[in-house]
């Protein structure tokens, strides 16, 4: 929970301390956009990174005042332009919207606009480096419609698949089948049936 130390209310991000415990002053969130060099962040602003406790999701909703503060201040991160699709630290933000009972769909709104806008078949269809294959990871779970987003936490988030079908076989013999039947008219995912079977 060390993270919590520097969680500063006047910025609403985290924020570099000093040797002395106070606060960096002057402090811009936006710095270190575009991988420019700041203080207390590596290849990030501090929006890249304010969202990334993984480890601790519940606690950080409620070191931001709860639920709907939490849900308002992530969406402004995308509609403000602040989320980075390029850099690993916010990669897991569309998918912390799946947290809350009734806000799932700002996920799937979010992963089929990335997709759509940075994920493509040209050169450089993905944003960035693709960090060993972080970035055409994170586009494969987005479109086979899960991602495993607390990596402290045995969850997956579904979304709507782009894919019509796919199957998934994996230690232990098991095999994870997914599968798109009838005709798909809704943008977002009302009900899913998984079968996982012994090979």
């Amino acid at each position: 929970e060390g993270y919590k130390k520097y969680y500063s209310t006047e910025s609403g991000t985290l924020r570099p301390k000093l040797a002395d415990g106070k606060f960096l002053t002057p402090f811009n969130p936006r710095q270190g956009e575009n991988f420019e060099e700041v203080p207390g962040f590596h290849e990030g602003s501090a929006w890249n990174y304010t969202f990334f406790v993984p480890h601790d999701v519940d606690g950080l909703v409620k070191l931001m005042g709860g639920k709907k503060k939490f849900v308002d201040k992530l969406q402004m991160v995308f509609d403000s332009t602040l989320y980075d699709p390029a850099n690993e630290p916010d990669i897991a933000y569309p998918y912390l919207f799946s947290r809350f009972k009734g806000e799932e769909w700002r996920t799937q709104q979010q992963v089929n606009r990335l997709l759509s806008k940075y994920f493509t078949d040209k050169p450089d269809g993905i944003p960035g480096n693709d960090d060993t294959g972080t970035m055409s990871a994170w586009a494969l779970f987005a479109m086979m419609g899960f991602n495993p987003y607390a990596p402290a936490e045995p969850l997956n988030t579904l979304i709507l698949l782009c894919l019509t079908k796919w199957k998934l076989i994996w230690a232990m013999a098991k095999c994870l089948r997914f599968r798109l039947s009838g005709h798909l008219l809704k943008q977002f995912m009302l009900k899913i049936c998984i079968s996982v079977a012994n090979l």
